[in-house]
């Protein structure tokens, strides 16, 4: 480090706090010693690394840093009304607790803080990781991004160039095709809406088409695309679509459908089996895939430490999507047990 700081002619402080990407050290500069460094075949050594980590983590036990979990949500009670995000918001903040680490939530959007505002409060408390977490529109959120580490749960905003950790919305897909397959269900079909779709790139759509491949051509179904804004008045389209194409097995991620099922089934003068691509994880009669939330919300406190213990703060080039696997699930005992979170459909209700 010495023969690095002299070849550049910087203190060799600056060379040791651009090396673990501290944010006081501007990024061209960081950049530019590192580039520097990799030439003159300087490597950092792992046992002295994982000593500063645990020293880190050492102090936080005295003093828990504090990770910051913004959602562009009204509040907690609008928060308790979504599955998925109570899912990853819970299990984010028990394994920050495990790892020494403090969550707190922040409300972002209309009512609450604005950019400048939730800015503020940030450097104010000295916090520097953040989980962007599961945004479901566009947004202007623009912080002091460089002196933030952060992970983004699922991909929006699009603009926010960060690491992403999400469903596995493909294996999901695939995985409710496979089982239909399996249970001898030929005319299986798929209702997504376009903001899902958009949302997570074509996952759930890309996920249908490559388990179509396992059914002859004569029973492929075409996906059915709907706008999701009003379903009273898209349900008749859907009807016909069921009929027209002689659909067996309704795969979808809109739990919304279930209350109009009964009402489909008698319009078809047939029974259509529904099958859920997150099931509500506290409903016995639930069928179809569970996707694992708790796991999204773990793993995004993990790549976030692991991200603040090396000063690895701002915007990236190339951002890496980390995607967690669901599990199939039959009806019988609800997956979990907990009355705070019974009775909610995995989508009961969208930001």
């Amino acid at each position: 480090m010495k023969d690095v700081a002299a070849a550049i002619g910087v203190h060799q402080t600056t060379v040791s706090l651009a090396m673990r990407n501290h944010s006081s050290i501007p990024r061209k500069t960081r950049d530019f010693i590192h580039e520097k460094a990799r030439e003159m075949g300087y490597v950092p050594d792992p046992m002295l690394s994982s000593l500063v980590a645990y020293r880190q983590m050492s102090q936080a036990s005295k003093a828990p840093p504090t990770i910051g979990y913004i959602m562009d949500l009204k509040d907690e009670a609008h928060l308790e009304q979504i599955q998925a995000r109570l899912l990853f918001c819970r299990s984010a903040k028990e394994r920050a607790a495990e790892l020494g680490f403090k969550l707190e939530v922040f409300f972002y959007g209309s009512g609450n803080y604005n950019s400048k505002s939730l800015d503020r409060i940030l450097r104010t408390r000295r916090i520097n990781g953040l989980i962007v977490a599961a945004f479901t529109h566009k947004t202007d959120l623009e912080l002091s991004w460089d002196s933030f580490s952060v992970i983004k749960i699922e991909m929006l905003p699009f603009n926010l160039r960060f690491d992403v950790v999400e469903s596995n919305q493909m294996q999901a897909t695939r995985l409710a095709m496979e089982k239909m397959y399996e249970k001898g269900y030929r005319r299986v079909g798929m209702v997504i809406g376009k903001h899902d779709e958009v949302h997570t790139r074509n996952l759930f759509s890309a996920g249908f088409l490559v388990g179509q491949t396992m059914f002859e051509p004569e029973d492929r179904v075409p996906l059915n695309v709907i706008e999701g804004k009003n379903l009273d008045e898209e349900l008749a389209d859907i009807i016909d679509w069921l009929r027209t194409h002689r659909v067996e097995t309704l795969i979808t991620n809109w739990n919304e459908l279930v209350p109009y099922m009964p009402r489909i089934n008698k319009t078809l003068g047939r029974e259509i089996l529904f099958v859920s691509l997150d099931i509500d994880h506290f409903d016995p009669r639930a069928m179809g895939v569970m996707q694992n939330h708790e796991a999204v919300g773990r793993t995004a406190v993990d790549r976030l430490t692991g991200l603040m213990r090396n000063n690895e703060c701002g915007m990236v080039d190339c951002p890496t999507i980390h995607l967690v696997d669901s599990l199939w699930h039959e009806p019988g005992k609800a997956p979990f047990e907990d009355p705070r979170i019974g009775r909610r459909a995995a989508a009961s209700a969208r930001a």
